[in-house]
């Protein structure tokens, strides 16, 4: 998955749930917790 699809898929997972952990949307995404907080910094 190219890194743009994978932060646009990122950014509608969190705007579709009140709350997301960062193991939650790693999963979803099938890529690790340290990936997500990367992304999101």
């Amino acid at each position: 998955m190219r890194r743009a699809d994978r932060l646009f898929q990122l950014v509608q997972f969190i705007r579709g749930r009140r709350l997301s952990t960062a193991a939650d949307l790693a999963e979803r995404l099938a890529v690790t917790r340290r990936t997500i907080y990367r992304k999101t910094t």
